[in-house]
């Protein structure tokens, strides 16, 4: 997974605004993208709280090990991706 982002041009107050995208070269099938989506967007909601406001974030999904992405693993692989760019709020105290 790799994340994208830029501040907001809405501002800094502005929520942050999430996209996702899933090339073919991730799985050849638009059902299997599609679920690929469906998952990161579960962890985006999952994990909303955590996002500092105002900017916007590409998600470009990779191909997964294993065959299949779970939300856990997903959520896991974002957030830790997120405090690594410096998108989470300081004094996170989230699950």
């Amino acid at each position: 997974m790799v994340l994208h982002f830029a501040p907001s041009c809405r501002g800094a107050a502005a929520p942050t605004r999430f996209g996702f995208t899933v090339s073919k070269r991730v799985d050849k099938r638009a059902v299997h993208r599609n679920r690929i989506r469906r998952v990161l967007w579960e962890s985006v909601r999952l994990s909303l709280e955590r996002f500092e406001p105002g900017w916007d974030i590409v998600v470009n999904a990779r191909a997964v090990r294993g065959g299949t992405l779970t939300t856990p693993q997903a959520r896991s692989a974002l957030v830790s991706l997120a405090e690594k760019a410096g998108l989470t709020r300081e004094n996170d105290s989230g699950p």
